[in-house]
């Protein structure tokens, strides 16, 4: 099923239409960083819950799609979606928080919010970093009372 509806020139696209783009642009990221290289989505096991995760730079987002979800488009920024699926395919909400860690050292804080489109919720925040850098990702998910860590790295490359 298609997900955007026909409209006029001076109509504006549905409310599906557009979270359904979401979705795509992840999708679409997840394609771009295996052609240029880059790790794409990933898997971790946490519990019962398979946790996907996948790191690009914010540019590859449409301008559009940034501003509905208050993320900065700048060749060194990085969104991180994280989404939580049981055996069955089905998505669940759950709490996220962490940290990347840089190449000096630094250790940044990341603030995930919630995002939902249709039967989909993602988790994103952003981080800063510099190019063909390495970020080591210290991620913990709260889900059903209990704690599970979520490590992972990734090298992330400037778009030119």
């Amino acid at each position: 099923m298609n997900n955007l509806t026909p409209h006029s020139a001076t109509s504006q696209p549905t409310h599906r239409a557009r979270t359904g783009a979401l979705l795509r642009v992840c999708l679409a990221a997840t394609l771009w960083c295996c052609a240029i290289g880059a790790q794409a989505e990933q898997t971790l096991q946490a519990g019962a819950y398979t946790v996907h995760h996948i790191a690009f730079t914010s540019t590859f987002l449409e301008p559009a799609i940034a501003r509905k979800y208050d993320i900065k488009r700048r060749r060194n920024r990085a969104v991180i979606n994280l989404s939580v699926l049981d055996d069955a395919g089905d998505a669940h909400t759950a709490e996220f928080e962490g940290t990347v860690t840089n190449l000096p050292g630094q250790v940044l804080p990341l603030r995930f919010k919630e995002v939902r489109d249709g039967e989909a919720i993602y988790y994103i925040a952003q981080t800063v970093f510099s190019d063909q850098e390495i970020l080591r990702f210290n991620i913990t998910m709260n889900k059903d009372g209990r704690s599970y860590p979520l490590k992972f790295t990734q090298k992330m490359y400037w778009e030119n």
